[in-house]
């Protein structure tokens, strides 16, 4: 049973990066892919090395231990493969932050994956043993983190473009809610004219963004928008956005050379004629 860890006492406060009304979110890092990715091997991890230690257990492996990149991989595929508990973090600076990524093999074979900023999200979510696939650059999961919990609250972790804007279609929500968010290229795009002049807003001034839930064969599945110029919505501005986005066709998001589902935001800007 895996034994919860009060990490409040060794979290130090840090505010949230606010965001503009009409501005696209900011990308939260992904833990899945940034894990072991991109780094040079100093394991430094001041804020989640305690807590994933609880939550991997007493006979976890400490990959952190081993003295080479490749080392620790190794360390960490063999133990994922053995279903043995282990850990493996790292931490440095970013532009305007510290921030530390790292993974838990749990005894039940699932893998817990954390991300902590200072100047941002900070979370835990895990990935089921069924959807794991182990990359060269670290454990990746083919589908959204389940359980997620914000590290500093203790809650249920949540978006910040979660809270807002219109809900996904009944048709798809369940799939889009439990697709992983990536950032395929957009191979086409629909020249269908999108006109805010005619609403009263000046075409170059226009903005507008979302999410698209993108399937195997990079076709919008489903959209929601989030937020535009036109505020309050215009109904039938914000159907001619429906109309052009869900006729783009994006490359298929993979993962381990398998296609899979995927969110991903879009942006629209001064979509003059």
């Amino acid at each position: 049973m895996r034994k919860p860890v009060s990490i409040a006492a060794i979290l130090f406060v840090a505010c949230q990066a606010r965001l503009p009304e009409t501005a696209p979110p900011r990308k939260s890092p992904d833990p899945r892919k940034s894990a072991m990715s991109e780094r040079s091997y100093q394991p430094i991890c001041r804020i989640l090395s305690a807590p994933m230690a609880g939550y991997a257990g007493p006979d976890a492996i400490d990959c952190n231990r081993q003295a080479t990149l490749e080392a620790a991989t190794a360390c960490m595929r063999t133990a994922f493969q053995a279903r043995h508990p282990f850990t493996l973090c790292h931490g440095g600076p970013t532009m305007d932050s510290w921030a530390e990524s790292g993974i838990v093999g749990l005894p039940s074979g699932a893998i817990e994956f954390f991300y902590f900023d200072t100047m941002g999200p900070a979370y835990r979510g895990i990935c089921l043993r069924q959807n794991v696939v182990l990359l060269p650059g670290g454990p990746q999961c083919r589908r959204e983190l389940q359980d997620q919990i914000d590290l500093r609250t203790g809650l249920a972790h949540e978006e910040l473009s979660d809270r807002r804007g219109e809900s996904w279609p009944a048709a798809c929500a369940v799939h889009a809610l439990a697709s992983i968010r990536g950032s395929p290229p957009v191979r086409f795009r629909s020249d269908l004219p999108i006109t805010p002049d005619r609403f009263g807003i000046w075409c170059r001034k226009y903005q507008a963004w979302g999410e698209v839930l993108i399937d195997r064969n990079g076709r919008v599945e489903c959209m929601r928008i989030i937020s535009g110029s036109d505020d309050p919505p215009i109904p039938e501005l914000r159907e001619q956005i429906r109309a052009n986005v869900t006729k783009w066709r994006f490359a298929p998001v993979t993962v381990g050379g398998d296609p899979v589902e995927a969110r991903s935001y879009f942006e629209i800007r001064h979509p003059c004629p």
